[in-house]
């Protein structure tokens, strides 16, 4: 009726093609299954509980414990946050 496509739309659109874009960078990020955060928070929690071991305190475990499921849980949050952080300090400075 209209004779024009939704190619023609998405084009003209910038903020449009803008979440497009994100939607897609998400689901490939989701995609992975095993991301850096992962080994990082595991490698922090086995490092925390062979230092209690060694001195003997266990408030260290618990510790580092906490900060690596936190890490693991939510190390791609973390990374979008110091991302956005940084994009705003660059873009008022």
């Amino acid at each position: 009726i209209y004779e024009t496509t939704i190619d023609e739309f998405i084009k003209k659109d910038a903020t449009l093609q803008n979440r497009i874009n994100i939607r897609e960078e998400e689901k490939e990020d989701d995609d992975e299954l095993f991301h850096p955060g992962f080994y990082i928070g595991i490698g922090i929690m086995f490092l925390g509980t062979l230092l209690s071991l060694i001195i003997g305190n266990l408030t260290i475990t618990m510790v580092s414990n906490i900060a690596g499921m936190l890490i693991t849980c939510f190390y791609k949050d973390i990374l979008k946050l110091l991302k956005d952080v940084k994009k705003d300090f660059y873009e008022q400075g």
